[in-house]
C-alpha cells in the first residue's frame, strides 16, 4: 500500500439472534460479511458501529424503548473480519447497563481492537482516537445523540454525548495534534433519508472548525451525501448488517472508503447490500447499483436546497405523525395497537388534534433552553435513584 493510509467506514451491526445462530458454525463466522472483506482485507483501519452492546447481562437498564443486546460470541465475525476499531457512541450501549459496557470494552481488549466514543466515564467516553500508519496521523471523534446512553462529567459513564461546545472544543484541540479529524456520530431521525436542517446545521458546523471528514449512521436508511466548507459530510451510511426482512432501504449500506496519501485525502462511496437468502453482504452491481445510485444522488441534490430539504424531511415526520402525538398526550401502545389493527389510525389522528392547545406546553418545554436544562436533571435524577 506504499504510502497510503487506507480507511473504512461502515454503518450499525446487529447481532441478533439470527447472527448468533448463524456463527455457531466457525465457516459461516469467517463469511458474514461476504464481498466486503476483500476491502477489508487491503486497508490500515477498519471502523464499525455495534448496534448493541455484546454482554451476557440479563438486567435491562431502566429506559423507554427497545432494550438491546448482542451475545458475546457473535463479537467472533467482527475480529475475523479485520475490523479493529469500534464505534460504540450510540443510544444502546447502555441497555444493559454500566456493566454491559465493561464486558463489551473486555471484548474489545481480550480481541485486539480499539475502541472510541465510549467508556466507563465521562473522560474516557470523550477520548479521540488517534490512528498513525504510512506517516500520516488521524483522530476519529464519536458522538451519539443524547437518549438514556450518554456519559456525564463526573456522574456516570456510556456514550460521548453530542454536545455542540464540548464537541467543537475536541475537534480544535485533536486537529492541533494529528493531520486529520474524522468525526462519526449516531444520530438522525430513523427510517428517512434526509437529515433536519438542525442535524444539518450541526455537522457543517462541524466542518467550519476543523472536521475533515463526517460521516452518520442510526437512521437505518442511507441518506445523501454534500461537501461544505471543502468537506465532505455523509449522513447516514444504513445498516451494516442488520438481518430483518423491512423494506429494501433497511438492508442497504454504502461503505466510506478514504484514502490519504501526500496528495491529501480522498474518498469513495462502495454500495453494498444484505442478502438475506445467502446470509452475507454483497457488493451491487449491474441493474441494482444503477438503481441505487440514482436515488443516491438525488438524495444529495435535496441537500443543497434548505426549503425541499426541510420539506423532503418533514414528509418523513409527518408518517410518524401518530406515534408522536399518542407519547405527548400519553395514549396507552396498546390503544394504538388496536387502532392500527382496526385500521382506525385516522380517527385516533384527528382525536388527538382536538387537543392541540395542550400541545403549546409541550412545545415550550421542549424548545426552550432553560426548560431542558431543568427536565432533564430531574427526571434523569429520578430515574437514576428509583
Amino acid at each position: 500500500m506504499g504510502n497510503e493510509l487506507r480507511i473504512n467506514i461502515c454503518g450499525d451491526f446487529s447481532a441478533k439472534q439470527e447472527v448468533y445462530d448463524y456463527v455457531q458454525n466457525e465457516t459461516n463466522s469467517e463469511n458474514l460479511f461476504g464481498d466486503l472483506l476483500d476491502l477489508l482485507d487491503h486497508s490500515d483501519l477498519n471502523v464499525v458501529n455495534p448496534e448493541y452492546p455484546f454482554t451476557s447481562s440479563n438486567i435491562k437498564a431502566t429506559k423507554y424503548g427497545s432494550v438491546l443486546k448482542g451475545h458475546p460470541d457473535c463479537f467472533q465475525p467482527i475480529k475475523k473480519a479485520k475490523f479493529n476499531l469500534l464505534s460504540l457512541a450510540n443510544n444502546h450501549i447502555l441497555d444493559y447497563g454500566i456493566e454491559g459496557l465493561k464486558e463489551t470494552i473486555g471484548l474489545c481488549r481480550k480481541n485486539n481492537i480499539d475502541f472510541v466514543g465510549a467508556g466507563v466515564n465521562y473522560e474516557e467516553a470523550r477520548k479521540p482516537y488517534y490512528f498513525e500508519a504510512n506517516g500520516k496521523t488521524v483522530a476519529i471523534l464519536n458522538y451519539a445523540e443524547n437518549e438514556f446512553n450518554t456519559a456525564k462529567a463526573n456522574m456516570r459513564g456510556g456514550a460521548n454525548p453530542i454536545d455542540i461546545v464540548e464537541n467543537v472544543r475536541d475537534i480544535k484541540a485533536a486537529k492541533k495534534r494529528c493531520d486529520y479529524v474524522i468525526v462519526i456520530f449516531h444520530g438522525g431521525n430513523e427510517f428517512i433519508h434526509y437529515p433536519s436542517l438542525r442535524l444539518q446545521n450541526q455537522c457543517r458546523f462541524y466542518a467550519e472548525n476543523g472536521a475533515d471528514f463526517i460521516v452518520g449512521h442510526h437512521t437505518h436508511y442511507v441518506s445523501g451525501y454534500e461537501v461544505y466548507n471543502g468537506v465532505p459530510i455523509i449522513y447516514s451510511l444504513g445498516n451494516l448488517f442488520y438481518p430483518l426482512r423491512k423494506p429494501k432501504e433497511w438492508k442497504e449500506t454504502v461503505i466510506v472508503n478514504i484514502t490519504i496519501d501526500e496528495e491529501g485525502l480522498k474518498y469513495k462511496f462502495i454500495p453494498f447490500r444484505l442478502n438475506l437468502d445467502a446470509f452475507k453482504l454483497e457488493k451491487m452491481q449491474g441493474d441494482v447499483l444503477e438503481e441505487f445510485e440514482g436515488r443516491f444522488s438525488n438524495y444529495s441534490k435535496v441537500l443543497k436546497e434548505p426549503e425541499l430539504l426541510h420539506k423532503k424531511w418533514s414528509e418523513g415526520i409527518k408518517k410518524v405523525e401518530i406515534n408522536y402525538l399518542s407519547l405527548l398526550l400519553g395514549v396507552p401502545y396498546i390503544a394504538r395497537r388496536i387502532t392500527r389493527r382496526l385500521k382506525l389510525e385516522s380517527l385516533l389522528l384527528k382525536f388527538l388534534k382536538v387537543f392541540v392547545k395542550r400541545y403549546l406546553i409541550h412545545l415550550n418545554l421542549v424548545r426552550c433552553e432553560a426548560h431542558q436544562d431543568a427536565i432533564i436533571e430531574l427526571l434523569d435524577k429520578e430515574r437514576h435513584d428509583s
